[in-house]
């Protein structure tokens, strides 16, 4: 009997090769992350969560779904890719015109929202908008075509040039914490001509604005978009309002939790990402028992990084961080219960998106992050860090309670 039925079906290699890129991705983030944090401290770490974080949601917000439909519509009509990828391309940079003129109108309010950033440092960010952008339709392309070796060339492509980047401005040239967002520039171009030449092999864009097919990517691209976004405000909300209420070196701390307490979402996810362009192309029957089935074998890996987590958390994090970060432990431990939600979370959330019904996504998404705003703004006042994690996890609890439900109706769903 061949390995790859009793593991996870026929499309096992692509599981695992996704997976592995995302342990790639956590070793050379990790790296980076150490480098960054035992240099310019928590403050720095600060800075850089906050920067880096600001261009992921411009970035989401100047795409307005078109990756996510470029994705979907590749897997899906054959014959029409090169006009899907093109113009997928024209409604980022449109996007990108809508996000940068209005970055530059509220520059005045942008930086004490985004945790008392710089002017200077704002431009930057709006800068990365457009690369960052199309970096995403490219990588999408490759997900579409389910080219999941180049995919994952790109997935690791950004965590190793950050790596690179800290390592030479950081360790060699010892500019500190001002070169930040510089080197979060030059990594963000990087990525857009990595991603860029791996899908250009494949395909060559029709940029030639179509009306039908940009009305048809808008349709599945805003509802996938708004997914998206909810998807990182519930991820990355604490960050936000903690820079807002309290100030970046408690942005630094809890920063390194959640990138311990998010290692538990790189399976999952990865899982998600593979999942998704094959339920768009199989049977109701086969989506619903194929997702059981991922499922049932993920979670005992998510349990097992918490155990792990748990117990080496102690030592590892004074020891690999500094000892400023001990701090981090607790609330570490309070977002792992609402990381294994979350993974769970992740696999129904490729089921809906390979059904066409992005929305259920972000239903999800929405309940998160409701859950969450409305924790972080009592809790964190009160316990601080701590809140800003326990509010997490409740999010999560929530997404995953209406995840099944929602699951459980589709599946009984005839279409």
């Amino acid at each position: 009997m061949s390995l790859r039925n009793p593991l996870l079906g026929t499309e096992w290699g692509d599981y695992f090769m996704t997976a592995g890129s995302r342990v790639g991705v956590l070793v050379f983030s990790f790296a980076a992350n150490v480098i960054i944090t035992r240099t310019i401290g928590a403050e720095g770490r600060g800075l850089y969560a906050l920067v880096n974080n600001s261009i992921l949601l411009a970035a989401l917000l100047a795409s307005i779904g078109a990756a996510e439909a470029v994705a979907y519509f590749v897997a899906r009509e054959e014959g029409s890719r090169r006009k899907t990828v093109g113009n997928g391309l024209v409604i980022v940079a449109v996007g990108t015109v809508v996000v940068v003129t209005a970055g530059a109108a509220l520059r005045t309010r942008l930086p004490g929202l985004l945790g008392g950033i710089s002017p200077s440092t704002l431009a930057l960010i709006l800068a990365c908008v457009l690369p960052a952008g199309l970096a995403r339709v490219f990588r999408a392309t490759l997900q579409g075509l389910k080219d999941f070796t180049s995919y994952n060339v790109c997935i690791v492509a950004r965590p190793v040039t950050t790596l690179v980047y800290s390592c030479v401005f950081l360790l060699l040239l010892n500019r500190g914490m001002a070169v930040v967002p510089y080197m979060l520039l030059l990594v963000t171009l990087t990525e857009c001509v990595i991603n860029g030449g791996l899908a250009l092999r494949h395909i060559h864009p029709d940029v030639i604005a179509s009306t039908e097919r940009i009305r048809k990517l808008m349709s599945y691209g805003l509802r996938a978009n708004v997914t998206m976004l909810l998807n990182f405000v519930h991820l990355r909300i604490g960050i936000f309002l903690l820079g807002y209420l309290m100030t970046k070196e408690a942005v630094g701390i809890y920063s390194v939790s959640a990138a311990l307490a998010e290692i538990q979402m790189y399976i999952p996810l990865a899982v998600g990402w593979v999942w998704m362009p094959r339920v768009a192309t199989r049977s109701l029957d086969r989506s619903v028992s194929g997702t059981k089935k991922l499922m049932l074998r993920v979670l005992p890996v998510l349990l097992l990084i918490s155990a792990l987590l748990v117990i080496l958390g102690p030592r590892f994090i004074p020891a690999v961080f500094g000892p400023e970060f001990t701090a981090s432990y607790m609330p570490m431990l309070l977002l792992l219960p609402g990381g294994v939600l979350l993974g769970m979370v992740l696999i129904i959330s490729g089921f809906f998106d390979g059904r066409g019904k992005p929305h259920l996504s972000a239903i999800l998404s929405l309940c998160a992050v409701v859950v969450i705003v409305v924790s972080d703004i009592f809790l964190i006042p009160v316990l601080g860090i701590r809140g800003a994690a326990l509010g997490s996890s409740l999010g999560y609890l929530c997404a995953f309670v209406v995840a099944v439900a929602l699951f459980w109706r589709a599946s009984h769903h005839r279409e």
